[in-house]
């Protein structure tokens, strides 16, 4: 937010108004090549897990606890800001060990 990392404890420092919230998701992969899968998995579950009325019960079941800690944390802080109308970036990164590029599809 405003170029400062959020911790956990945020919501007690939280300030009126924020120009800018940026939430930066880094999906990192041992593999040496791209895999499309984990692009369609990204496209499949980010929805539901960046979704304002989402219902946590049902992420529970499959669905890493520090995500969505993480993922709520982002959620609460746009619901206090939204009233300031700040700027929202979600930025997807996608990393392994591969040297190349991806297949450009």
């Amino acid at each position: 937010m405003d170029e400062r990392y959020i911790t956990a404890d945020a919501h007690q420092f939280l300030p009126s108004r924020a120009g800018k919230i940026e939430l930066v998701i880094l999906q990192a992969k041992n593999s040496s090549g791209y895999q499309e899968s984990v692009i369609e998995k990204l496209h499949f579950h980010l929805p539901a897990l960046l979704d304002m009325g989402r219902d946590e019960d049902d992420l529970v079941a499959h669905t890493n606890a520090k995500l969505l800690e993480r993922t709520r944390r982002f959620l609460h802080i746009l619901e206090e800001l939204a009233s300031s109308f700040p700027q929202v970036r979600i930025k997807v990164i996608y990393a392994n060990k591969s040297a190349a590029t991806p297949h450009p599809t």
